[in-house]
């Protein structure tokens, strides 16, 4: 099994006739069937934790799929705090461009419109938001 560290990665998407360069670096990949995408967050693991690194997740699986010309990658989150959790989401080709290109959809649409819809107040709350103050008030 060959295994790399830090990977740079740039994949090229196109939204809506829009030439879109997403970049950024992989913590580790392991050239499995289907290929393992691993990132490590020195944090520890809580109920529903992994939602909040959905996007960054589908981003390097599909980064990777492009890359090794397949279908389907694993992703892990390794939380290394104690106690110690790893949770594994696969992704298809198909369901992480589908993730990937409506976030861009969405994003192309706000700056036309100049309307940008808030997230869930929940998924601020998890996230730890700075701007909640800002968006929920009271």
């Amino acid at each position: 099994m060959d295994v790399e560290r830090e990977l740079p990665f740039m994949m090229h998407v196109s939204v809506g006739g829009r030439d879109c360069f997403i970049r950024g670096r992989m913590d580790a990949v392991t050239l499995s069937n289907p290929p393992r995408i691993i990132d490590y967050k020195y944090a520890a693991w809580r109920v529903g934790a992994e939602l909040s690194y959905e996007l960054q997740m589908a981003t390097y699986c599909l980064a990777t799929m492009n890359n090794l010309n397949v279908e389907r990658a694993i992703s892990e989150l390794w939380f290394l705090k104690t106690p110690m959790k790893v949770v594994r989401r696969e992704f298809t080709r198909s369901e992480a461009e589908a993730t990937i290109t409506g976030l861009l959809q969405r994003y192309f649409e706000s700056l036309s419109s100049g309307d940008w819809p808030m997230a869930e107040r929940t998924h601020c709350d998890v996230v730890a938001c700075g701007f909640r103050e800002r968006c929920w008030t009271k």
